[in-house]
């Protein structure tokens, strides 16, 4: 791990708190089995709505302009989403994956882009400055996890319906399967999980501003 790369905590839950609703559902299946399958389904909803984010600050030095991100809490990096120069209270953002961009600089939002003196690559899970006019920048990026390991407390406060129905959705999907479910059925799956899917994605778009959705779904037979 980069010691110039300080990344913020995150509160965390077990993943295992998701089990007792699918335990419910298949009271036959291995405990590992269905853990499988929520860490799937967190992985997937990470992939397709960005639900998780991490930020770190880094304190570049001279002489050393590629920094590497690893998340020390069993998370990889999905995509960086922004780089903000931080320079006093002046924070001019000089990378972002928004085609549309904002900085608090007093520079019009064309001319604060195109004037900058910085220049920065993202290569993967890691960043490369050309140039730099400061000496921390913050990084925000999105992740998912790599294991079975404790995962963000968010997954469960506000997306745990979404992961449920992830892994409803890929078990039911598993044709010869004694639990499978039928064409009727899984597209309902199919539906419901989309929609959960958009309202994560809306939610973390709208910076968890518009209150949580709660999913409503008839039980499964």
């Amino acid at each position: 791990m980069d010691s110039n790369v300080v990344f913020e905590l995150t509160p965390k839950r077990p993943l295992e708190d998701f089990l007792p609703d699918l335990e419910m559902e298949f009271p036959d299946l291995p405990a590992d089995f269905l853990l499988y399958q929520l860490l799937q389904s967190v992985i997937r909803l990470c992939q397709r709505a960005n639900v998780l984010r991490r930020t770190a600050v880094i304190r570049t030095v001279p002489c050393a302009m590629n920094y590497v991100l690893e998340p020390p809490d069993c998370m990889d990096v999905i995509a960086v989403m922004a780089v903000d120069e931080l320079c006093g209270d002046h924070i001019r953002r000089v990378f972002t994956a928004d085609p549309k961009p904002r900085c608090n600089c007093p520079l019009t939002l064309d001319s604060c882009f195109s004037n900058r003196d910085d220049f920065v690559t993202i290569e993967g899970n890691e960043i490369i400055f050309s140039a730099r006019s400061c000496n921390s920048y913050k990084v925000t990026m999105s992740v998912q996890p790599k294991e079975v390991c404790d995962v963000d407390s968010v997954l469960y406060e506000r997306y745990k319906d979404a992961v449920l129905l992830g892994a409803r959705l890929a078990l039911y999907s598993m044709k010869s399967r004694d639990w499978a479910a039928d064409a009727t059925t899984l597209t309902m799956l199919e539906k419901q999980y989309r929609d959960a899917v958009a309202s994560a994605a809306l939610d973390t778009l709208t910076r968890k501003q518009r209150g949580v959705v709660k999913m409503r779904h008839p039980p499964v037979i």
